[in-house]
């Protein structure tokens, strides 16, 4: 077996890696990939020359190959790239991933922002542990970006969170976040705008740039995850042994066809919430109320008075 790419070149490598349902070899699977990302930057104006662009990193190999790729493209897109890091104190986990992006960052020569909320992560009434993390996650990424002068913030949303996330929707009958799949949300009302340039990279591409370029990343699993999400990933890659291109034909088709039909997205005003000054559709916004349960937590609990009868 020959690269393609090489061999169209007169030139017969051979090939390491199927990517797209060709094969290549390194050197041009490192190509292919970054052309790519190029193609999603330009295609849907991501960023432009100038920008400070924020990289959310959580020290797994989806972000940390987000990370590199922008770390080789900068110069030729003319901006400036930091990291930002939410620390979720989870234990062994977040001090393994915490030590797996600064080391990749002070590898790269990337700047980068740790935050350590003072929410501890855990289910708050009828709220799931997982639901708590990503909204505070969404909030201190949003919060930190804006704060540090970023155009744009990036997420390493994958091919197969793509299905994954449209799927569920569908289930859950959620039609109006299908269009925040969209590869680049604009910024309203102090939310800044977010971007997904590896939108359209499987999986198991971006695990064999992880290991081709020995990328420091966290190699345990988050102690909370949710085994639904792993089984839906097991599922989607069923689907893709049984039917070809499934995964690549199945978000091409979201955001090109489908997306495109679905009423526009209005997105309702955002107010400031009267604690903390971050957008919020209620008045107090929801990390706010969850250190409220917090703070509450610690309230000395009042005893009953026995009654006599």
């Amino acid at each position: 077996m020959y690269c393609v790419r090489c061999k169209s070149k007169g030139v017969w490598a051979l090939a390491t890696v199927k990517s797209d349902n060709v094969w290549f070899c390194d050197d041009c699977f490192v190509e292919h990939i970054l052309k790519k990302v190029r193609h999603n930057v330009r295609k849907y104006q991501m960023f432009k020359p100038g920008d400070v662009l924020a990289v959310g990193l959580s020290g797994g190999k989806d972000s940390s190959f987000m990370l590199h790729i922008l770390n080789k493209l900068k110069d030729e897109f003319e901006v400036n790239i930091f990291g930002v890091h939410i620390y979720q104190g989870l234990g062994s986990y977040s001090e393994e991933s915490l030590e797996a992006v600064r080391k990749q960052c002070k590898e790269l020569n990337v700047n980068l922002t740790i935050v350590k909320p003072e929410i501890e992560i855990k289910r708050y009434g009828q709220r799931e542990r997982c639901s708590v993390c990503g909204a505070v996650r969404r909030y201190y990424l949003n919060k930190v970006s804006r704060e540090n002068g970023a155009a744009v913030l990036l997420t390493g949303h994958t091919l197969d969170d793509e299905v994954m996330y449209f799927l569920k929707n569908i289930i859950n009958g959620e039609l109006g976040y299908i269009s925040k799949q969209y590869p680049v949300l604009e910024g309203y009302d102090g939310m800044v705008k977010r971007a997904r340039p590896i939108f359209n990279i499987a999986e198991e591409d971006i695990r064999y740039y992880v290991n081709l370029h020995n990328i420091n990343i966290v190699n345990s699993e988050c102690p909370y995850v949710d085994r639904l999400r792993s089984n839906q990933k097991l599922a989607i890659l069923n689907m893709e042994k049984q039917f070809k291109n499934f995964r690549r034909g199945f978000v091409k088709n979201m955001v090109e066809k489908i997306i495109p039909l679905l009423p526009k997205q209005e997105f309702n005003s955002l107010k400031q919430c009267i604690k903390c000054g971050e957008p919020t559709s209620n008045d107090v916004c929801l990390v706010c109320r969850l250190k409220g349960l917090k703070d509450r937590t610690h309230e000395p609990k009042m005893k009953r008075k026995k009654i006599k009868r």
